[in-house]
């Protein structure tokens, strides 16, 4: 008897759902028929689905059996033997399910469609992205405790990430389903960073076609590359390695290297370089009254940008529109 429970418990917990139903529904009409033929009538009436539920989970109150013998020897045969079958395949069933499910979300199958306003990696390198999800924590916290944002990484690959981010795995990063799958349509911010610089352009443009709203910024080792992708993607903010002008200006200045890594860097002490539009510091005003807003809460003007290419040297009276982003270098975003 315990081989064929055995195996009757694997070909059911193998079968489809629709055979599972079919098979608790044969039991539970059995049960109710062979019962009231044997004269049962008190579990056969308004008390058999809390004696049958009471039977089948082992639970037996004690309170509800059979009283013929017949009767007993088909519970004990049938009902007990089939019920609590039915009921560890079901549970087997639906852990396996939850598990199955839990599973495939952290290896990066999952769906994240369901988030709104967060921040979409695409791309993964250990190191790397260890350290982009770093400075995104640090801003993200400097900007007024929101460091808990959801994240989402897009990788062909295994990724190694910290718990509170989600993982979603894919052939190709310009695949738009994967993107979609990590949320990309409802993003706030979009990272592209990936190994090289002809697979950062086609995300560029898959991203572009799933979300061309979001603020996306993408890096790229060549700067032609780099206005091909701003030229099809109108939104986008491209980023070059400036290593050569960093080397050349730490040749001139000593010590310019640690200043610009210090500025650029949300985790650094010292401080770092933060934005933000000239509405929210008194616009439209002059950037002596800027330069006076922002020292007043322990910031530096750095630079002023309409449109263009920001400018870093402006006069006490240059202009300071609503629309103008304003740069400065503060401990934290106070603006």
């Amino acid at each position: 008897m315990p081989i064929i429970l055995r195996r009757l418990v694997i070909a059911t917990i193998e079968a489809h759902g629709w055979v599972m139903t079919l098979a608790a529904a044969v039991h539970i009409g059995v049960t109710w028929l062979v019962l009231r033929l044997l004269g049962e009538t008190a579990l056969t009436g308004e008390a058999f689905g809390y004696y049958y539920l009471t039977t089948v989970t082992t639970v037996g109150y004690g309170d509800l059996s059979p009283e013929g013998t017949a009767a007993r020897w088909f519970a004990g045969l049938w009902l007990m033997v089939g019920g609590i079958a039915l009921f560890t395949t079901v549970l087997a069933k639906v852990l396996g399910t939850v598990s199955a499910a839990w599973r495939r979300r952290m290896e990066g199958y999952g769906d994240h469609g369901q988030l709104e306003g967060h921040t979409v990696l695409i791309g993964y390198e250990p190191g790397r992205t260890k350290r982009l999800i770093a400075e995104l924590r640090a801003d993200d916290g400097a900007a007024g405790g929101t460091d808990d944002a959801e994240m989402v990484v897009v990788s062909t690959s295994e990724a190694k990430l910290p718990e509170d981010v989600r993982l979603v795995r894919t052939e190709r990063l310009a695949d738009t389903d994967a993107l979609k799958r990590a949320g990309l349509e409802s993003a706030d911010r979009i990272i592209i960073y990936a190994d090289s610089d002809d697979v950062t352009l086609a995300a560029c443009l898959a991203s572009a076609a799933v979300n061309g709203e979001a603020h996306t910024v993408a890096y790229f080792k060549d700067g032609d590359t780099a206005a091909l992708a701003r030229h099809h993607c109108p939104h986008l903010e491209t980023v070059t390695s400036p290593s050569e002008e960093l080397v050349v200006r730490a040749a001139r200045d000593p010590g310019a290297s640690a200043v610009l890594m210090a500025l650029v860097s949300a985790t650094d002490e010292a401080g770092a370089l933060y934005s933000t539009k000239g509405e929210r510091v008194g616009a439209p005003t002059t950037a002596a009254r800027v330069t006076d807003f922002l020292r007043d809460k322990g910031a530096t003007l750095l630079a002023l940008q309409d449109g263009g290419a920001p400018a870093l040297c402006f006069g006490p009276e240059q202009d300071v529109a609503v629309d103008t982003v304003v740069f400065y270098v503060a401990r934290s975003r106070v603006a």
